[in-house]
């Protein structure tokens, strides 16, 4: 059985067990409790306990065992095995589990501490020194299987992996062995040698040191299907006993890094006069790029780098992030603090050559609001969590508010994740009482994990417009007190898909997709400033609010209904002809009045051609002069009178048009 080193406080070696002992502990439920606790934390969004209490579990290094720390010098005994991290899958988790089991390397497979993960580990047959070499193969593999992205980190040979709970874990008993397959020129030049000794029956070992180093030159490259080639190596040597070269093969496998490669074959063969000549050109040159050192600045940089960080580059908000190796969140990365740390390690790069080497593809791009949309957990598609929530906003109209609001979530998604789409509506509570919890309810929308990207209050400058393009939600905190130019400004947001803007290191302007949705709250009811009509406002009377939604309600299953409907039906988001009319009629009475509008609904109504007067603009003014002391602007009166849907119509006199509208005089009705 395969024994691995178990870890507290990720450093101190509390033991050692093997793989088949460890998937009983995480089957049997020995830290269910921890884990149930984590799990709750992730759903509530509380990251930040989250991540600390998970450091409190115990690990496990399934590369082997350990003495005196977790450093790759302290590995005594190396497993050859590779585990695998495969982190927010969400509603994939069941698919990808059950296409992992089938697979006959796969031999553990279980859910990681967030629930939301999968670990698998395999079987290799390659040695300590290329077990970089072997996880890339094997994340390779796993990652054109499952269709998925796989935590690179598992490169690191003394990278933990936490105890989990899962009562189903998967573990094969008879695992095929993934086999590290050497370069087919390696590989043919080992088997010319290997011919040409037994053709002239040479032993190339001569001394048990350059036995010793052949079995490292031979283990170095071909691990455990290696075996074989030592033994026909060895067998012409007087010495030769099949079972202590067993014995000795093993130690080489087991053993840390000798530094020995396989070029050291092909020199003692060599010295022993096999004269063949072999194509080991791809050995050379290989061994020239691990061992030769190098004056570039940008490789030099970029292996500090890796060694020690994960670095990877966030398209939302434009920032580089990094995580130290072993860490479990990502950071902002200030530049300057990277740049300075170089500097102290003697690694000699300019700040701008660092800029520029960050900003090349060394660094991977990463999409937030795609990450955490993809690993939400799968919607039942059965409960309405959107229905549930808008239920707790209490309005005469819920009916309509309900059905807007589902709209204009799933706009929301779709506006964050697809660059060639912008949700045009802002979505606003209306309610004339303080403290009502409207602009709570808006904050509530944001889900825990994208809590870096709401923005309340924005301005119309330039950082503004930045703003639309690197947040998900946008709050309008208290319409009401926002001025007419401002008001305007936040309708014409509305309608960008793009904003144009040089960003920091950037030498010129680039174009970056808009990403935010707008939502509101105001207790004015009149806050609307454009007469000529105000579509892009959703507006919405609430009576009062029902503040348990804050403990019923899980925003992530609101977000994972919407991203279902955009995503998994023909759910139809966008407003309709019939509704964007209903829309702009509704909003009419959210519109902000004028003394000119006052007078008009004082003594005028519209009409038609069977009860109506036909009067131009300059016959309204004159009559209403006639009752009114009160000045009158003449041009408000013609947007007054379209705002309140007074047909403008041509009258032909002598052959020339005069437009003017069909009006019933309320004073002379009455």
């Amino acid at each position: 059985m395969t024994k691995v080193s178990i870890f507290k406080n990720f450093n101190i070696v509390a033991g050692n067990k093997d793989i088949e002992t460890i998937a009983e502990v995480i089957r049997n439920g020995q830290f269910r409790d921890e884990i149930v606790s984590l799990r709750k934390l992730l759903l509530s969004g509380n990251q930040k306990e989250y991540y600390q209490k998970k450091k409190s579990l115990l690990a496990f290094t399934q590369s082997g065992l350990y003495e005196g720390g977790r450093k790759p010098e302290n590995l005594l005994e190396y497993s050859k095995l590779i585990i695998l991290d495969i982190y927010k899958v969400g509603r994939r988790i069941g698919e990808i589990r059950q296409k992992a089991i089938k697979c006959k390397y796969t031999y553990c497979c279980f859910n990681s501490p967030s629930g939301n993960g999968i670990k698998i580990i395999v079987k290799t047959d390659y040695s300590m020194a290329k077990h970089k070499d072997a996880f890339l193969k094997v994340q390779h593999f796993y990652e054109k299987l499952l269709n998925v992205k796989i935590d690179p980190s598992g490169k690191d040979i003394s990278r933990l992996c936490f105890f989990s709970y899962d009562e189903n874990i998967y573990l094969n008993n008879e695992p095929v062995t993934y086999k590290i397959i050497a370069p087919m020129t390696v590989l043919k030049d080992v088997e010319r040698l290997i011919l040409d000794v037994n053709s002239k029956k040479i032993d190339i070992t001569n001394d048990y040191e350059t036995w010793l180093k052949i079995g490292f030159a031979i283990e170095s490259e071909f691990g455990e299907s290696g075996r074989q080639f030592y033994h026909e190596i060895s067998r012409f040597s007087e010495f030769y006993d099949p079972k202590e070269c067993n014995l000795q093969y093993d130690k080489c496998v087991k053993s840390n890094s000798s530094g020995i490669t396989i070029k050291t074959l092909f020199h003692f063969a060599s010295k022993a006069g096999i004269t063949a000549q072999f194509d080991n050109s791809e050995v050379i040159m290989r061994e020239k790029e691990e061992k030769q050192p190098t004056s570039n600045k940008f490789v030099i940089t970029e292996e500090y780098l890796n060694q020690r960080y994960d670095i990877r580059y966030n398209v939302i908000s434009n920032k580089f992030e990094y995580r130290e190796k072993g860490e479990e969140k990502f950071r902002e990365m200030n530049e300057n603090n990277m740049f300075v740390r170089l500097q102290k390690d003697n690694i000699n790069i300019s700040l701008n050559h660092l800029v520029a080497l960050l900003k090349s593809d060394f660094v991977k791009e990463y999409n937030v609001f795609k990450d955490y949309f993809e690993s939400l957990p799968q919607w039942d598609e059965k409960t309405d969590y959107i229905g549930e929530l808008a239920s707790y906003l209490k309005s005469q109209d819920s009916k309509r508010l309900s059905h807007h609001f589902k709209k204009w979530l799933v706009r929301a998604v779709r506006n964050a994740i697809d660059d060639n789409y912008f949700n045009k509506q802002c979505f606003v509570l209306v309610s004339s009482k303080q403290n009502s919890g409207k602009s709570t309810f808006c904050r509530f929308l944001c889900p825990p994990q994208l809590n870096y990207y709401i923005v309340e209050s924005i301005g119309t400058d330039k950082d503004s417009h930045i703003a639309i393009t690197e947040n998900f939600l946008i709050n309008l905190d208290e319409l009401s007190q926002a001025e007419k130019a401002e008001i305007n400004a936040f309708k014409s947001m509305f309608s960008k898909d793009k904003v144009k803007a040089r960003l920091t290191y950037d030498k010129r302007p680039t174009v970056h997709a808009r990403r935010a949705s707008f939502m509101g709250s105001t207790d004015r009811w009149e806050f609307l400033t454009d007469e000529n009509g105000s579509v892009r406002w959703l507006c919405f009377e609430i009576d009062s609010i029902d503040w348990n939604y804050k403990n019923d309600i899980i925003i992530d299953d609101v977000w994972s209904q919407a991203y279902h409907l955009l995503t998994n039906t023909k759910y139809y988001y966008d407003l309709t002809l019939e509704e964007i009319k209903e829309n702009d009629y509704v909003n009419k009475k959210y519109q902000v009045g004028s003394p000119e509008r006052d007078l008009i609904q004082k003594f005028f109504k519209p009409g038609d051609e069977y009860d109506g007067t036909f009067m131009s603009s300059t016959d309204i003014i004159e009559y209403i002069s006639q009752h009114s002391a009160i000045n009158i602007n003449p041009v408000q009166i013609g947007r007054e009178l379209r705002f309140l849907g007074f047909q403008r119509k041509p009258k032909f006199v002598d052959g020339n048009a005069k437009y003017g509208y069909l009006v019933i005089e309320i004073l002379k009705k009455e």
